[in-house]
């Protein structure tokens, strides 16, 4: 389906610098992420992020089984070990009016933009905190060679 101005994939088995990884992200309509297992959350986020800020809408087409399904509500989610899924699932994304897109988006950039690390962080040390606070705390010594 290709021709010389445009690819429909493009894949780079090389590292690129940060802003030719954006570069691509806001030159991508459709983010078809599938890792098998948890994986590439990361990648996800950027490209949301990259179409949040300049206002363009960018489709996100992602894992079930990444862990970032769970919260980017607005994904197209596809499980990657069916392939008549996969196929659906792209489809979809390519064939979604655009104000559909624009919404899911707005939906996920909004989430990724509010869920940022400092957010993260704090709260995984509330986590940790109210999880220490429950627990009985025992010190193990280590065996002396007496």
């Amino acid at each position: 389906y290709a021709d010389l101005d445009w690819s429909p994939v493009r894949f780079f088995a090389r590292a690129l610098p940060f802003e030719q990884v954006l570069a691509h992200y806001a030159a991508t309509d459709v983010m078809w992420i599938t890792p098998l297992r948890d994986g590439l959350n990361l990648v996800a986020k950027e490209f949301i992020a990259v179409h949040g800020i300049q206002d363009t809408s960018g489709v996100l087409v992602l894992s079930e089984f990444a862990g970032a399904a769970a919260e980017l509500k607005g994904a197209v989610l596809t499980n990657p070990h069916d392939q008549n899924d996969l196929v659906a699932g792209l489809a979809q994304a390519l064939a979604m009016p655009d104000d559909e897109a624009e919404g899911r988006q707005r939906q996920l950039f909004d989430i990724v933009s509010r869920y940022d690390v400092e957010r993260w962080g704090h709260d995984f040390l509330d986590a940790v905190e109210t999880a220490g606070s429950g627990a009985s705390h025992h010190r193990y010594a280590m065996p002396s060679n007496e």
